[in-house]
Order: structure tokens, then sequence, then C-alpha cells
């Protein structure tokens, strides 16, 4: 039974957590304010939306291999390079690309994805600049030979007809003649477009 006028017990104080403590410590020091480093605000996902609408004009002009060819190499340039500027933002945020990156052709997205694996994969190793643009934009044109082709395949199920086996095993061959026509001349580039089928392909 309870007594009358009896208190209750006082609770136990909250232990600090040790982020309060560490700010009180400061403060009863008079310790300078600490700065944070600046964490890059970015909406990475925004641009890749607008590059990838970009990245779709371009590739399919390369493609047709008409008189504006030369400036949608340009356009790819620009895609490439802006790719490689978020990618040392926030690599990880890139890296999910592959997973989230949906809409648009099938073609684009795989160029994307595999151009964004590449530059972070390089970057980690400590790949020359150079070296990292070059790749990139051969992941972003790799398979320009095959750009209508590869779309078609995409929801394909069952084997090849001969003529898309003949599209696919001769696509590296025309993707380079369809980027010389359009101004590329890095060996490195042509040399990845030529050499990246594999057996696995057909």
């Amino acid at each position: 039974m309870a007594l009358t006028g009896s208190r209750a017990a006082p609770r136990p104080a909250t232990p600090e957590t040790p982020h309060r403590s560490a700010v009180e410590a400061l403060r009863r020091l008079d310790a300078p304010a600490i700065v944070m480093p600046r964490v890059a605000r970015t909406r990475p996902w925004e641009r890749i939306r607008a590059l990838q609408a970009t990245l779709e004009t371009a590739l399919s002009r390369i493609a047709e291999g008409g008189d504006d060819a030369r400036d949608a190499l340009t356009a790819v340039r620009d895609t490439g390079a802006e790719l490689q500027r978020l990618c040392a933002l926030d690599p990880d945020a890139l890296l999910a690309l592959p997973l989230l990156l949906d809409g648009g052709r099938y073609a684009v997205r795989h160029a994307m994805a595999a151009a964004v694996v590449l530059e972070c994969m390089l970057a980690r190793r400590g790949a020359p600049a150079a070296e990292r643009r070059t790749a990139v934009l051969a992941a972003l044109t790799m398979n320009i030979g095959m750009h209508g082709l590869q779309e078609l395949l995409w929801s394909h199920s069952g084997p090849l007809t001969p003529s898309q086996r003949a599209g696919v095993l001769g696509h590296p061959r025309l993707g380079v003649a369809l980027l010389r026509s359009a101004g590329v001349e890095d060996p490195l580039w042509l040399g990845i477009v030529a050499q990246q089928i594999g057996r696995a392909h057909v």
C-alpha cells in the first residue's frame, strides 16, 4: 500500500550520448568550431536522365551515318565527360545505374551502365585520365554497329536467326566504319570497338 505523502523516486539521469558529450566538452574548452567536410550537393539522377536522352539521339544519328554524325559524336564526347564527372562526385550513386535506370532504349541504358562501371573500375585502379576517357567513349559506342538490332534482341527469345547472327558477328567492323565516318581517329577507341565481341555473344 502506498504511503501518503510519499515522493516518487527520482528518475535516473539519461546517460549522455558520445556525440553530445563530445560537443559539450568542446564548448567547455571554448574550442574552435569543427568544420565538417563539404558533401557534394549533386542530383546525379536528374543529369543521368538528360544524358540518356542526349545519348539516345546522338547514337541514332551516328548509326544512320548521316551528315550530322560528326555533331552527334561531339554529343557523345560531352556525355562521356559528364558521366566521368558524376562518377568522381558520387561513384556509389552512379554504380546503381545498371539497376535503377529504366525507360528509353535498352541499347542506350546498356551503354551508359557499361561506361559507368568501366570508369569507376579504371579510376580505382589508378588508370590515366586519358585512357579512362577513351575507354568510356568506347563503352558508349561499342554496339553502334548493331544499334537497331540490339533493341530487337533485347526482347527476342530463342536462337538467333541467320540474319541476326550475321548482324551480331559483323557489328564490330560496321561500328568502326561508322565511328571513322563520324570523325573518330583514336586507335584505342576504335580498337576496343573492333575487339569487344566474344563467342558468348553468338
